[in-house]
């Protein structure tokens, strides 16, 4: 019985030297936690109004215009560049395996766009707080080409937006007509 102790003790401490030999240590900082240089230096002016059945409290709703904000920062981003994985963190699996189907070789853009204005209105809130849809209503746009053209251009956007992770999400997003 004592050789049975001594053997099954050997057995396990043989497995977890095993098991913490194969997984190396990574140094690099969970994806919360790395600083987002182009939600930082994006501006823009977001209003909501709820028209939910269930309505999210303050800090819910501080959250989802934070998110929101660094969403449109990524988007236009995406729009100037092409590069579809610097705001990967702010698509669902799905949304970012749809925009990725066409070339996503980055590039450089003589184009650049800016929001401005949001008027975001909540349509529909889950009571898990986790799926938020909505219409933004009178978003306006600055465009500048080469520097030398500018103008502004107003759009009406609907979103399903889901909160995965530790931010929401674009799981769609549909232009409606002006």
């Amino acid at each position: 019985m004592k050789y049975l102790f001594y053997i099954l003790g050997l057995i396990v401490a043989l497995l977890l030297y095993l098991r913490t030999g194969k997984y190396e240590r990574s140094s690099e900082l969970p994806v919360f936690l790395k600083p987002d240089p182009i939600a930082d230096a994006h501006q823009t002016d977001i209003t909501v109004k709820v028209h939910s059945h269930f309505k999210p409290d303050s800090v819910n709703l501080e959250d989802l215009k934070e998110d929101y904000s660094a969403i449109w920062a990524h988007l236009n981003h995406l729009y100037e560049t092409n590069d579809v994985n610097a705001g990967k963190e702010y698509y669902t699996e799905d949304w970012f395996k749809q925009i990725c189907k066409g070339n996503n070789e980055p590039f450089d853009a003589s184009l650049y766009r800016k929001d401005l204005n949001h008027n975001l209105h909540i349509m529909n809130w889950s009571s898990d707080n986790l799926v938020c849809t909505a219409i933004d209503s009178n978003a306006v746009f600055s465009y500048d080409i080469n520097s030398s053209k500018n103008f502004e251009r107003t759009f009406h956007m609907a979103f399903v937006l889901l909160y995965q992770g530790d931010h929401w999400r674009v799981d769609a997003m549909k232009y409606l007509n002006n």
